[in-house]
């Protein structure tokens, strides 16, 4: 792909060229030296806000999606390991994934242009172009290199601070911004999904499982299903609504949430679970 390189910030005006759109935007620096604060230091965040949550060994994080919006690509680092935390309002999608590729540690930055209306992001080493939902590099020299996703959970505040309490809190120093989910309107055609239905995708190795959320909603509790030869819990929470995966030892797995129209031009081929 050709993509364009300048390090500039979206605007609303947009120009559709493929998978490709370019847009209009402002000047973008590289975002890093976060500082977290304890729970009860961010009474600017409400109940129902989103964050991206994540727990390691000794501790336990909330990105909030209020700080993440200005910015949308955060570089940080997790139990000493280097990771760029990422989140697209378009697909509604928050990841975080390793920032070493080959073994080397990389830094990025948020890059304007749009690969299948989802988020780019762009390393200082190489100038390689990534694209959030494709978990791979798609431009560069880096091109066709894979992301690691790092597990995490994607649900309100009050979930994630009533099952961490422990939690630290990113401090926002890029303004606040504010998400909610678009969830479809009802009356949706029988057997049709609506575009802003929300998916969940569980990764385990190369096999990749889409569940719709408004189908684990109606479940009479988690889910108990095999990937690639592997039991696996879902669990969904009516809160955000979102859902998220564990293995048999209770381990989070890797997904990701996504708008349901993105499943056709990022995972086309996964076999979709059926109640």
């Amino acid at each position: 792909m050709d993509l364009n390189h300048t390090e500039f910030r979206r605007t609303v005006l947009v120009l559709a060229i493929g998978a490709l759109v370019t847009a209009g935007c402002q000047k973008m620096p590289i975002n890093e030296g976060t500082v977290f604060l304890p729970a009860d230091s961010a009474g600017w965040l409400e109940p129902g806000d989103l964050v991206i949550g994540f727990a390691g060994e000794g501790q336990s994080r909330a990105y909030p999606i209020r700080a993440l919006s200005p910015i949308e690509v955060l570089n940080d680092t997790i139990d000493g390991i280097p990771v760029v935390v990422t989140w697209c309002p378009l697909s509604a999608t928050g990841a975080i994934f390793s920032s070493r590729t080959q073994g080397e540690a990389k830094r990025f930055r948020f890059h304007p242009d749009l690969y299948h209306m989802n988020l780019l992001f762009e390393d200082a080493e190489t100038g390689s172009v990534w694209s959030q939902l494709s978990l791979r590099a798609v431009d560069g020299e880096e091109e066709g290199k894979e992301l690691i996703l790092v597990p995490t959970v994607q649900t309100t505040w009050s979930e994630w601070l009533r099952t961490h309490p422990e939690t630290t809190v990113l401090r926002s120093d890029w303004g606040r911004g504010r998400f909610s989910y678009r969830l479809p309107a009802d009356g949706s055609p029988p057997g049709a999904r609506a575009e802003r239905e929300l998916a969940l995708v569980v990764i385990r190795g190369q096999e990749r499982r889409v569940y719709p959320i408004s189908d684990l909603s109606r479940a009479a509790g988690p889910v108990e299903d095999t990937i690639a030869g592997e039991p696996l819990t879902v669990h969904f929470n009516p809160e955000g609504p979102t859902a998220f995966a564990t293995d048999l030892a209770g381990t989070l797995l890797p997904s990701v949430i996504m708008y349901w129209k993105y499943l056709e031009d990022f995972f086309p081929d996964s076999e979709i679970w059926e109640p």
